[in-house]
């Protein structure tokens, strides 16, 4: 992974963390809309996913949640999705957190 001012840390110890750096309890990630089962829209990079899928093989359950305004949680099916897409556990809403029981679980 990179960090913010430059340097490149191994998954592994993000993961982990370390003695200046607790261990990831939780990921917050952006959307731009999510379905009633944890699908959600980005911005069409891959990088979130690609995280996760790198957290799942390294043995981590992360508890996952996305920001959005209430109306964009919409109905089961309503947001595409392929096969390398990770599911959201949460939709951290205006009106409050949606649990969408996405498990971190492929899309397919």
């Amino acid at each position: 992974m990179q960090e913010p001012v430059g340097a490149v840390v191994p998954a592994e110890q993000v993961l982990a963390g370390s003695p200046d750096r607790p261990p990831i309890a939780g990921i917050v990630l952006p959307a731009t809309a999510l379905d009633s089962e944890g699908r959600r829209l980005g911005q069409g990079g891959g990088y979130y996913d690609r995280f996760l899928a790198l957290a799942a093989a390294l043995g981590a359950r992360l508890p996952t949640a996305a920001v959005v305004y209430d109306g964009e949680v919409l109905a089961s099916g309503d947001v595409p999705a392929d096969a390398l897409d990770r599911r959201v556990d949460a939709a951290l809403t205006p009106g409050g957190i949606v649990d969408l029981g996405g498990a971190g679980q492929t899309t397919e």
